[in-house]
């Protein structure tokens, strides 16, 4: 796999070819790091990478004039780290078609969540499975007017029309019975990353299970009782955790277990704000 990573701090740089050698050790061997916006440029053109991790502030000027003047890196998952606040940033994110951002510092738990989700997703890219040739429309389309997409964050921060019952009950809520028609399972939200829409069941897909539980109870009532609750209705038929999507991409959600779910194109709109949410809170 090959990944470009441009940046000029060199304990940053460190830290990085660390977690590369411990968690990636194949991808270690392949990868390629330059420290300026003129060698990135060069380096996406000479070697066209399949990932690219992409600080904001170089030497010679910032990553996202890397972002905006390489057509190539409009097909690939860019990893974005930086210093700056998000709200400093949040529109040249939005229009870079960022696939993960990662404020500095980061730990390396989070960087080798970014870069393990980056890297299913240019396998797939390999395998013709999500992403489209060159002149397709690549990654999700988000507002033009960062003046309201911040707005809509802070109204999704604040909640302000969420009253103090909705959130005793927020609060209270941490796990659900599951009625298999055998027996009723006790599975924590948390746990829950995936429900939906199977004949005339749902399949409720965990983090710790193989397998989904197959439940006689109807998706709407599910949307009832989770959607205050971090999860987020995708299509008719299909209601997910949305701090458990890995990534949005080309109108499908990625999520564990090698999970992928489409998004309606009426649900677009509200899935990427709450994803995109998720992840400058985090």
């Amino acid at each position: 796999m090959r990944i470009l990573v441009v940046e000029d701090d060199n304990t940053i740089v460190r830290n990085i070819q660390q977690i590369f050698h411990l968690v990636f050790p194949n991808a270690f061997d392949i990868q390629h790091i330059v420290a300026t916006v003129a060698d990135a440029k060069r380096a996406v053109r000479n070697i066209h990478p399949e990932v690219c991790i992409i600080d904001i502030s170089l030497p010679d000027g910032s990553g996202f004039d890397i972002m905006s003047g390489e057509p190539l890196l409009s097909e690939i998952p860019l990893i974005c780290i930086t210093g700056l606040p998000p709200d400093a940033i949040i529109h040249d994110i939005v229009q870079s078609r960022v696939f993960k951002y990662l404020p500095k510092p980061f730990t390396a738990d989070q960087f080798t969540d970014a870069l393990t989700a980056a890297l299913e997703v240019a396998r797939q890219k390999r395998q013709g499975d999500i992403l489209k040739a060159a002149g397709d429309t690549i990654f999700f389309q988000m507002m033009e007017e960062i003046a309201v997409l911040k707005q809509q964050l802070a109204e999704l921060t604040t909640d302000s029309n969420r009253t103090e019952t909705d959130a005793v009950r927020q609060s209270l809520l941490k796990s659900i019975d599951i009625d298999t028609g055998k027996a009723v399972i006790t599975v924590q939200k948390e746990d829950i990353f995936l429900i939906e829409v199977w004949g005339n069941y749902v399949n409720i897909y965990t983090l710790s299970r193989t397998s989904p539980l197959v439940e006689r109870r109807t998706i709407k009532h599910y949307e009832q009782l989770l959607e205050t609750h971090g999860f987020i209705s995708v299509n008719r038929g299909a209601l997910v955790r949305t701090a458990a999507i890995l990534s949005l991409h080309n109108g499908t959600a990625v999520l564990p277990n090698n999970k992928t779910v489409s998004i309606a194109q009426r649900r677009k709109k509200a899935v990427e704000e709450a994803f995109w949410n998720v992840q400058l809170q985090s």
